[in-house]
């Protein structure tokens, strides 16, 4: 069943009206391509653990995103003469920060106004201000979609009208406000001032600060870094699977009940450049309460630990064959995406369920393609080429049974030299395009989604969502 946006413009419910956004990011980006100023630590360099220094944290987004830390140096000289010495070898140095008892390892990379300049070898870089609890963490978002017609869920927060001006030269603007729970977590998600001027600016390579969230406990308890750490890793994948790209929180801050930092994360977690494309994922920029609908059922699954591998695997794949163009065309993502199957396959009909052995997953068992029938099959998925999909209908010769029979006899012609295949036009792309909708649907059915989503099978506009098959 295919459900419509409803154009009426008939929204009767009053929104509250603020004079600043309800969330305050620790970071404030103006246009695309600031460079944020990632504060300053005291830190020691190698074994010098009582010569500490100011060290200063930058990020920058161009030409990608990369943290430079600066360190005050009058004897720069000295410095590059290390470097010269050291020939073809790196020179890198170690930097103990407090609270923290490993290393982070820097490469020495240039000089910059009096300044060294250091590229950590791994980010993000956990600076800890504080051994205290935590009550509150605020994130950030990148590239994400602007939402509309908000439906808050029960309990949840609605979207807010943010005042700006003064009167009588007062302007509005609607400020999307999501709320996800589970496991006794609070995430409030809110759009930021100038989301969607920075959206438009950042284009396809660049990286614009769309939302900033805020994490709580539903109790209102304080908390320890490595409890929100294990929720901050849960919504880093749950998102990157709603919008088929790497979308997580970054740029973490954690503060105690006095509003002074515990700890603030220095560097992105993978995030993934560009807008959002509306026609990659199952996501509805006009149905954001797919956010929320989705999560509790995710996070079930999470707290399973062969489950979350199993999630960490396939999303990591989904992701990888979801953008193509950028040295990964529809052929080779066709790999990622039956790896994916399988693996999905292999979790829930054996692991999870079993309802097969493990036997029949080695050589010599199960076809893949029997084994995505399996997983299809038990998730109410339908089997039958899609009507949406006329190419790998019109094969010559022998027909394809079904999608599972055609997504893996293409990609079987692909990685076994010598055997050859009749594909015909377009047939590459269909079949990654199928791929990819059933990896939707199975996603949102472990998730034990009842509702709607967006088919990307469909030409549709936005808003335009359709149940899924197992409801119908």
């Amino acid at each position: 069943m295919t459900t419509k946006p409803d154009d009426s413009g008939s929204e009767k419910r009053s929104r509250e009206q603020v004079k600043a956004p309800p969330i305050k990011p620790v970071y404030v980006q103006n246009s695309v391509g600031d460079t944020f100023d990632l504060g300053s630590v005291a830190a020691s360099l190698g074994d010098k653990s009582n010569d500490a220094k100011e060290v200063r944290g930058l990020l920058r987004f161009t030409p990608s995103d990369r943290v430079e830390i600066l360190v005050a140096e009058k004897d720069q000289m000295a410095a590059f003469r290390r470097m010269s010495q050291s020939g073809l070898e790196p020179v890198v140095d170690d930097f103990h920060l407090p609270y923290t008892s490993k290393p982070q390892r820097m490469l020495l990379s240039s000089q910059q106004d009096g300044h060294l300049v250091y590229s950590p070898q791994r980010t993000p870089i956990r600076v800890l201000r504080s051994s205290g609890p935590i009550s509150k963490v605020v994130c950030h978002f990148f590239n994400w979609p602007i939402f509309t017609r908000s439906n808050p869920a029960k309990g949840a927060l609605d979207d807010v009208v943010l005042v700006t001006g003064t009167p009588p030269l007062e302007g509005m603007r609607v400020l999307h406000r999501s709320t996800i729970f589970a496991g006794g977590w609070n995430l409030t998600i809110c759009e930021t001032e100038g989301a969607s001027e920075l959206r438009k600016a950042a284009g396809e390579t660049g990286f614009a600060m769309t939302h900033v969230g805020e994490i709580v406990r539903a109790n209102g308890d304080p908390f320890s870094i490595e409890s929100v750490d294990e929720f901050l890793t849960c919504l880093h994948y749950y998102f990157s699977m709603c919008l088929a790209k790497w979308a997580g929180p970054t740029l973490a801050v954690g503060f105690d009940e006095q509003g002074c930092v515990v700890f603030e994360d220095w560097g992105m977690t993978k995030t993934s450049w560009g807008k959002w494309n509306e026609s990659t994922s199952w996501m509805d920029a006009h149905n954001p309460q797919l956010l929320y609908e989705v999560f509790p059922g995710f996070w079930k699954l999470w707290m399973n630990q062969q489950w979350q591998e199993s999630l960490k695997g396939a999303i990591y794949w989904y992701v990888g064959a979801s953008h193509i163009g950028h040295g990964l065309q529809v052929d080779s993502a066709l790999l990622l995406t039956q790896s994916a199957l399988e693996l999905l396959s292999w979790s829930y009909c054996v692991k999870d369920r079993k309802m097969l052995s493990e036997e029949a997953y080695k050589p010599r068992g199960l076809s893949a393609a029997n084994k995505i029938r399996v997983l299809l099959s038990s998730l109410s998925i339908p089997l039958d080429i899609p009507k949406e999909i006329s190419s790998l209908r019109a094969r010559k010769g022998k027909p394809w049974v079904d999608s599972a029979d055609a997504i893996t006899d293409i990609r079987n012609g692909l990685v076994h030299p010598g055997e050859t295949r009749s594909v015909p036009n377009l047939g590459y792309y269909d079949a990654w395009r199928i791929s990819l909708w059933l990896l939707d649907l199975i996603f949102l059915g472990l998730c034990g989604h009842t509702g709607e989503y967006a088919n990307r099978l469909r030409k549709r506009r936005v808003g335009i969502v359709d149940t899924v098959p197992w409801k119908t």
